[in-house]
């Protein structure tokens, strides 16, 4: 008579999982600079008051792809009120858990709201049928910045996972957004649109921020270490800003 190979249970759940243990991930955003510089970011007459950007399908990967861990499907909305873009600090945008391990990349699509889209706050972006929103003032006057745009983002950086929870910050840097070399783009001339959304997706950095501070550390790491962060795409966070929100 056969033998029948009985296996502890959670050995049977560890095999199919891959023996992966899953973590707490939260995902926040904030606007500023990322770079420890102290120049001042070059006038423009910009202002801003208000940056919203959807985004959906956010992963972790590792740089030759072949480890993935999905952090949302979405949509989600980035949502950088005044407050925000005065503010050193982070704003939280969800929560979620991924299996442990090291990542080298967070990947994510700017995508364009649709009417089914569900997502609390997000009435604007979909009546303006708009994946970014940018609310400000150019010399006095208030614009609003609405963009289509559909692009996949590949930012760079060291994402350890343990079994402590962990916060990734999404950041954008407005400081370059308005201008092709010294040349101001004003924001509400239809000419200026696509080096606008060009300079909004090289701005984008992505760091590890476990203690939430708006720079790259983590756990047991105060020392607000420098970051490896850009995008495949030629982004990556440059240039500087004082985090006021005029540029």
């Amino acid at each position: 008579m056969k033998k029948l190979l009985v296996l502890p249970l959670v050995a049977l759940l560890a095999a199919c999982s891959g023996g992966s243990q899953s973590s707490s991930l939260s995902l926040s955003a904030r606007a500023g600079a990322v770079s420890t510089t102290t120049t001042a970011p070059a006038a423009t007459g910009v202002s801003l008051t208000r940056i919203r950007v959807a985004l959906r399908d956010l992963e972790l990967r590792s740089r030759d792809g072949s480890k993935r861990a999905e952090i949302t499907l979405g949509p989600v909305v980035i949502d950088l009120g005044a407050a925000d873009l005065t503010s050193a600090g982070v704003q939280k945008v969800l929560d979620s858990t991924v299996p442990a391990g090291t990542y080298d990349k967070i990947k994510f699509e700017i995508h364009r709201l649709l009417a089914t889209d569900k997502v609390v706050g997000a009435d604007d972006l979909v009546k303006a049928g708009a994946s970014i929103l940018i609310d400000g003032t150019f010399n006095g006057t208030a614009f609003q910045f609405a963009t289509a745009l559909e692009a996949e983002q590949e930012l760079e950086g060291k994402f350890v996972i343990d079994a402590t929870s962990q916060n990734i910050t999404v950041n954008f840097d407005p400081s370059s957004w308005f201008l092709s070399g010294t040349t101001v783009l004003d924001p509400s001339a239809a000419a200026n649109k696509l080096a606008i959304e060009a300079n909004i997706r090289a701005s984008l950095a992505a760091f590890q921020d476990d203690d939430e501070s708006g720079h790259e550390n983590h756990h047991g790491d105060d020392d607000g270490a420098g970051h490896d962060a850009g995008d495949d795409h030629g982004g990556g966070g440059s240039g500087s800003d004082d985090g006021s929100g005029h540029h």
